[in-house]
């Protein structure tokens, strides 16, 4: 298997010389045999792509599976990392301050021309930023009910 090259302006280029239905046949062939306790299907899995980690086309596969192969169609999985960085700076919104910083944060989220314009290309980026932007919220509420429990279990 060729190994594809990365670009990082459109699922095509991003997939190198592959045509978008060969990565995403090979994508539905190795996920569809999920022999999960064999080295080889990892091994599989990770080389689906040399440069990209693999979540981003686990995530892509079951949306090009409802609305076909396509560009188009593959950038409809940003709805759902749209949904996890919505509801994680809503959350650090209400956590940190009060619930309208929370509205007002995601409601900026929204209307960010650069986070739009990522919306729109099949790019790590976006997903990337939803992650860290969740793990950081995670660690924030973690460390709020740390904080929290440790100064209730002080008073008598």
């Amino acid at each position: 298997m060729r190994s594809p090259l990365v670009h990082p302006r459109s699922l095509h280029s991003a997939l190198g010389r592959r045509r978008l239905s060969d990565w995403y046949v090979d994508l539905l062939a190795s996920l569809t045999n999920t022999s999960v306790v064999f080295r080889e299907w990892w091994i599989n899995l990770w080389q689906l792509s040399t440069k990209i980690p693999p979540l981003v086309y686990i995530s892509t596969a079951p949306f090009l599976s409802w609305f076909g192969p396509g560009p188009d169609q593959s950038t409809l999985v940003f709805l759902l990392y749209s949904a996890i960085l919505l509801a994680s700076v809503y959350t650090l919104g209400t956590f940190l301050f009060t619930a309208p910083v929370g509205l007002w944060s995601a409601g900026l989220c929204v209307l960010m021309p650069g986070l739009y314009r990522l919306r729109l290309e099949f790019l790590l980026d976006y997903p990337l930023t939803a992650m860290v932007t969740l793990c950081f919220t995670c660690l924030t509420v973690w460390w709020g009910v740390g904080g929290r429990r440790a100064e209730a279990e002080r008073r008598p």
